[in-house]
């Protein structure tokens, strides 16, 4: 069920933009859009203290929630395109975020998977260690004599085996390219050989920075900007594409779950309605208005078009390579699909900050 409606911005930043009227249409399913309102409340109603900043102003968390409440409401009362638009308009204001922001796109990968090692699958998906101690972005472990040491890179996990021997394996997989971006994208769906499926999420990580080898053969020019093609160039050279892999030393650990893939704090990802953000400029729990043109693929992942979206989103991710205000990750979803999508994913956009209106 989609639904088209519109109502006024009215830039809050500077009282000279008072008066600019901006029309604004939400394009998109209604019904993913009250589901992700509803998770983002959930959260809201569990985190009601504090005021953190959006843009650099700060926001009491009770009127983040009451603005999802509202808006809620809103869209559920008022069938009519105008009357939605006028209460949209007389509800909330809209705080225009920084001109051209980068919107980029991500998803969940779906893989075939073992409970057992087998001589197809042989690649290990660790939990977290037992020994990962964190503060922060800083991780190490505990040596005998009780000193600290960095904690174990990519390089030492994954091709010296640091970790064989230690029960950690939650999971195995049959192709080490898909392991990899599948850590790069921070979770993913297990389909088992025994027909079970599972959700990986994230569980922590080894306290490297992020570093983008999808980056390093660009500039090696090696392959062209194209993430299906960096894919394609890296498992066409697998021992290659292990020696790269080694060049990003952070490392990701799971844990499984049987309900759907989450982003900070819990809270569940809702397709074409989740936005990852840097979350010291957008909290969770922000709702923003998104305007910017998404591909349209075909099944072999082929842009046919590109089409125009307007939509209400949530932040409820964050991500590695999301710094500042002016970078978004919209999540596209789950499956092949969803890659192509998200691999072809990235344009200049617009967006709003709604915040219920003061009375």
């Amino acid at each position: 069920m989609c639904s088209i409606f519109a109502a006024i911005i009215r830039p809050a930043f500077s009282q000279m933009e008072i008066n600019e009227e901006i029309r604004i249409a939400e394009d998109g399913d209604m019904r993913s859009l009250l589901l992700a309102l509803d998770r983002t409340a959930q959260y809201l109603e569990n985190h009601a203290t504090g005021a953190p900043n959006i843009l650099g102003m700060p926001v009491d968390r009770m009127k983040m929630l009451a603005t999802v409440q509202k808006l809620r409401s809103i869209l559920l009362r008022y069938k009519n395109p105008t009357l939605l638009s006028e209460a949209l308009s007389a509800g909330f204001e809209f705080y225009r975020a920084p001109s051209g922001t980068l919107v980029t796109g991500y998803y969940n990968p779906v893989l075939i998977a073992s409970r057992q090692k087998t001589e197809r699958f042989i690649y290990p998906i660790y939990g977290r260690p037992f020994d990962l101690q964190c503060q922060g972005d800083k991780c190490w472990r505990i040596l005998p004599d009780g000193s600290k040491a960095p904690y174990y890179t990519r390089k030492e996990i994954d091709n010296d085996g640091v970790l064989n021997g230690k029960n950690l394996e939650i999971a195995w997989v049959d192709d080490p390219i898909e392991r990899y971006w599948m850590q790069v994208q921070g979770s993913c769906i297990l389909k088992f050989t025994d027909g079970s499926v599972a959700t990986l999420k994230f569980a922590g990580h080894n306290g490297y920075p992020y570093r983008s080898i999808a980056q390093d053969l660009i500039d090696q020019k090696k392959v062209k900007g194209d993430f299906l093609g960096i894919k394609n160039w890296l498992r066409n050279r697998p021992q290659e594409a292990l020696q790269y892999f080694t060049g990003n030393k952070r490392y990701i650990f799971f844990a499984l779950s049987s309900g759907p893939p989450t982003g900070v704090e819990g809270i569940p990802l809702s397709p074409a309605r989740t936005l990852a953000a840097d979350l010291s400029q957008f909290p969770a729990g922000t709702i923003i208005y998104l305007q910017c043109q998404i591909p349209v693929v075909d099944d072999s992942g082929n842009v046919k078009a590109f089409q125009k979206i307007n939509r209400i989103m949530t932040i409820a991710d964050t991500g590695d390579a999301i710094r500042g205000p002016n970078h978004v990750d919209y999540y596209v979803g789950e499956g092949i699909q969803a890659e192509y999508i998200a691999s072809r994913l990235k344009t200049q956009g617009n967006m709003h900050v709604i915040l219920l209106r003061e009375p």
